[in-house]
């Protein structure tokens, strides 16, 4: 099985804890990260870990707005103490940001060559606390296309998670791009192609726009993923489950989120032995 994320410098602290924790908790999973950014950046060599280099000039300056009424106290019960700054209270983005999250399609059908049946996108701000190998059988033995999470978390407590997984028998639109699954088959080297060649690298939301269009041009057997593999901390993101596979910090998380950023933290104390 092949993770494949996207960095670049500004995210590099996150990817790291993130490779880190991957490398201790699931060692047997190989790690592609393509990085948006020089070749002479000094990045970190992680046990089965490559970089594919993306040197393109994107600008960075927020002008690209996104759900420009959203404001925190419309998401949580009340607003945490902000710990971090990775992103202003409302939501904007860049056209870098757009890059990296929907490049991912053009990434995983690079490596569909390789002798992997299994695929995953994950987002670099997530950390892996337990093996992942389960996954990669649950996706094989359901005979799946593709896997996704659905469930919107903000105000989902962590009570309400379960470890099932099922197939999806109705229409499925793709609510998060942060963590998608595919298993290596004829109808999902279709689908990533359709999505790498049709998505606007522009627009925050290309990702999850040019899915949904592919899941209706392709109709593949899609996976649901428990909450489990994409714990986001529940109400106020403050309530992780220290039994979930991997906790997420998803959006302004890691601003507000002490329990994530203490177990990030663990990780890069340990990143700094590595060269």
């Amino acid at each position: 099985m092949i993770i494949v994320c996207t960095s670049d410098e500004k995210y590099l602290k996150t990817f790291n804890a993130f490779a880190y924790s991957l490398n201790k908790n699931s060692p047997a999973t190989k790690i592609v990260c393509r990085f948006v950014g020089s070749e002479d950046t000094n990045l970190k060599h992680f046990k089965n870990c490559r970089y594919l280099f993306d040197n393109i000039k994107l600008r960075t300056s927020y002008d690209i707005f996104h759900d420009p009424d959203y404001v925190l106290d419309e998401k949580y019960d009340h607003i945490p103490r902000r710990v971090n700054y990775y992103h202003p209270i409302k939501r904007l983005t860049t056209q870098k940001a757009a890059y990296c999250t929907g490049i991912k399609y053009d990434t995983i059908f690079r490596y569909l060559v390789e002798d992997e049946d299994v695929f995953i996108y994950c987002d670099v701000d997530t950390i892996v606390r337990k093996d992942l190998s389960d996954l990669e059988k649950q996706i094989v033995n359901h005979n799946a296309d593709i896997g996704i999470v659905t469930d919107i978390q903000s105000n989902k407590a962590v009570k309400d998670f379960n470890n099932n997984f099922s197939i999806y028998k109705k229409e499925v639109s793709l609510k998060t791009g942060g963590l998608i699954a595919f298993r290596k088959t004829n109808k999902t080297k279709l689908f990533l192609k359709y999505c790498k060649d049709n998505i606007d690298l522009n627009h925050t939301d290309g990702d999850e726009i040019v899915f949904d269009e592919a899941v209706k041009k392709f109709n593949p057997v899609i996976l649901k993923i428990p909450l489990q593999y994409k714990d986001e901390g529940g109400a106020n993101a403050s309530n992780f489950d220290k039994d979930s596979f991997m906790w997420s910090g998803h959006n302004e998380i890691k601003d507000f989120s002490s329990d994530y950023n203490k177990e990030a933290k663990k990780y890069l104390k340990a990143v700094d032995s590595i060269l």
